[in-house]
């Protein structure tokens, strides 16, 4: 079977703190951090899922609606 090609995916957090929270479920589920999240860039974090796909969760800033 040839290799599956690798992806990116990109995730919305509401603020740092959601950022972090994600990071942690990430790693529950398998996912490793290829480098440490914080404080290198707050708000903004990489992890790797146990497929070898990049996840990238960002902080967003809400819309006033």
């Amino acid at each position: 079977m040839p290799p599956r090609p690798q992806s990116r995916i990109r995730l919305s957090a509401f603020d740092t703190q959601d950022v972090a929270a994600a990071v942690e479920r990430l790693i529950a589920f398998g996912a490793s951090s290829p480098r440490t999240p914080y404080p290198s860039t707050p708000g903004h974090a990489v992890v790797i899922d146990p497929d070898g796909n990049t996840v990238e969760i960002t902080a967003t800033v809400g819309s006033d609606d």
